[in-house]
């Protein structure tokens, strides 16, 4: 009898833990989804509700974008922004030392057009800003000066890319996000 008590009282206990265990899971299950819903909802409110339609309502005319009975000039549109990635790097000689210039930028448009254009054309536009920060004197680009007409011809050399391409400069400036050089 005291045999069969151990044993029942060894199979309360395992079933116990069990039981403990099953809802150990379950909670961390339920705070997965609860985490995974909050994630969600947060990213949705921070998106913000787009309402931007598809582009069939922008039709391209000259420098003008006709938005319902409306004309935006590209330059008082909302202000978008794209990457150039990966980073520019270029080297310099500089008598026996090589010199190096790393350059991440971004370019800044107010035409979702124009901005399209550029990702697509991304491979003629690198190539002729590569050609552009070649050009370049090393030792002008450690001015402010020399920085700041740096970006205006990188500016200069998308807006030809895009004058080809759309019919006008599509981009209003570079903006530079990191300018490293040793």
């Amino acid at each position: 009898m005291a045999d069969e008590e151990e044993v029942e009282g060894e199979e309360g206990v395992e079933e116990g833990q069990g039981k403990s265990g099953l809802k150990k899971i379950i909670l961390m299950v339920v705070a997965f989804v609860l985490v995974a819903a909050i994630s969600v909802f947060a990213t949705l409110l921070l998106a913000g509700g787009d309402d931007s339609s598809d582009g069939d309502e922008q039709m391209p005319e000259g420098d003008e974008l006709m938005l319902e009975d409306q004309v935006v000039s590209p330059d008082s549109g909302q202000a978008i922004y794209l990457a150039l990635k990966p980073a520019f790097v270029v080297n310099y000689s500089q008598g026996s030392r090589s010199r190096y210039l790393q350059l991440e930028i971004t370019v800044l448009g107010r035409d979702q057009l124009a901005i399209d254009a550029v990702s697509e054309h991304m491979p003629l536009i690198r190539n002729n800003l590569l050609e552009t920060l070649n050009e370049q004197n090393y030792e002008s680009l450690r001015s402010h000066e020399g920085k700041e007409q740096l970006a205006v011809a990188l500016s200069e050399t998308i807006q030809d890319v895009m004058l080809d391409i759309i019919g006008r400069p599509g981009i209003e400036k570079v903006l530079y996000r990191s300018f490293v050089m040793q």
